[in-house]
């Protein structure tokens, strides 16, 4: 999925090519700007893997505490709580 932005500059160019307006973008500026778009799209994928695990944690912890379903821990809470469980389960006998 295209974020908004990369969807309305391509809108953009469809309607200027329409309208047979001059090109705006000169030839040297097409490796900025795909070296912009790339950059963009990394930091977009960088937010989606953080924010979905956070999302696992979130959801971790609430089933570990009944009747917070609508509540989100502060993060901070929620890393010292995680690490918790993990040194829990490395220390339990197996």
């Amino acid at each position: 999925m295209k974020p908004e932005w990369v969807l309305a500059l391509e809108e953009l160019e469809a309607f200027a090519e329409r309208h047979e307006w001059p090109k705006v973008i000169e030839v040297g500026h097409g490796a900025l700007i795909k070296r912009l778009i790339d950059e963009a799209e990394e930091y977009e994928t960088s937010f989606r893997l953080r924010y979905d695990a956070d999302m696992r944690a979130i959801k971790r912890w609430q089933a570990a505490h009944p009747g917070n379903e609508l509540v989100w821990p502060d993060h901070a809470d929620m890393v010292v709580w995680l690490l918790e469980q993990l040194e829990a389960r490395n220390v339990a006998p197996a």
